[in-house]
């Protein structure tokens, strides 16, 4: 049933996220209680959706709240979904206006499917594996080959990873793959180190660079010696959610500088 709410500028700039996994329906998406529990009781049956970067549109989304009290996006979410290509794998990042609008960044995280991963394992040369797109939702847009860069807190680009078991394989073939967008923009390609900074330290990791074996191949670049200690003294599994923001270019001869943040699959947060 939709239930009568109301609109709350308090909560402006409230975010949570979505990571678009197979099995989930596509009928509706179930908001994070934290959310649901602010707007409660308060008088809007329905928001609007808009895509960041992808013109004035908003759809009209219900909102539902179910007899335990547990609240979605019903009606018209589905096509939302449609009309915007929204595919497994990518991570929807909402930001509430406090005025009945969700502006929706969609990330891309195609780079490490999982025949990447099982072919990884058995020759070593992950980085220079093509990577296996995720499946999609029938009738929606495809996806993107190498991942995406997005506006962050402060203006600085950003990439967006969940970590598999290629990123946390044995010693010598863990690796990163970094966006070859990302990396082309901001100079990592003729980079061979970077800074990662998280909960105040910094760890120095080293730049790997190769082509796909095709013709005309676009370098790839990935984080290699170094990402194994950083995972190991950060605690990092697979699930967890890496948000990769730059926060020093790769200018002259300094190291690029990327600030770290960690969404667990509990939901916590660590940066």
């Amino acid at each position: 049933m939709a239930r009568q709410l109301q609109e709350s500028p308090n909560l402006a700039g409230f975010q949570f996220y979505k990571l678009m996994a197979s099995g989930m329906s596509w009928e509706k998406l179930v908001l994070p209680a934290k959310f649901a529990s602010e707007l409660n009781g308060r008088a809007l049956r329905e928001v609007k959706l808009r895509v960041e970067g992808g013109g004035a549109r908003a759809w009209d989304v219900e909102l539902v709240v179910n007899e335990y009290g547990d609240m979605h996006l019903g009606g018209g979410w589905k096509e939302f979904v449609r009309a915007n290509g929204i595919e497994v794998g990518q991570l929807l990042v909402f930001r509430y206006n406090g005025a009945a609008l969700l502006t929706v960044t969609v990330f891309e995280d195609t780079e490490c499917g999982r025949h990447c991963c099982q072919r990884a394992e058995e020759d070593g040369s992950a980085e220079e594996e093509e990577e296996s797109p995720p499946p999609a939702l029938p009738g929606s847009g495809s996806s993107s080959d190498d991942g995406i860069e997005g506006g962050g807190g402060g203006g600085g680009a950003r990439f967006i990873v969940t970590l598999g078991q290629c990123h946390l394989g044995t010693k010598k073939k863990q690796y990163l793959n970094v966006p070859v967008e990302f990396s082309e923009a901001h100079g990592f390609t003729e980079k061979s180190r970077v800074v990662l900074r998280m909960r105040g330290q910094q760890w120095t990791v080293c730049l790997k660079h190769s082509n796909r074996r095709k013709a005309n191949a676009r370098t790839r670049t990935a984080l290699k010696y170094g990402w194994n200690q950083f995972r190991v003294d950060n605690g990092l599994r697979v699930g967890d959610i890496c948000f990769f923001q730059l926060v020093q270019e790769a200018a002259g001869g300094d190291d690029p500088v990327l600030s770290v943040e960690v969404r667990k699959m509990d939901g916590t947060t660590v940066q």
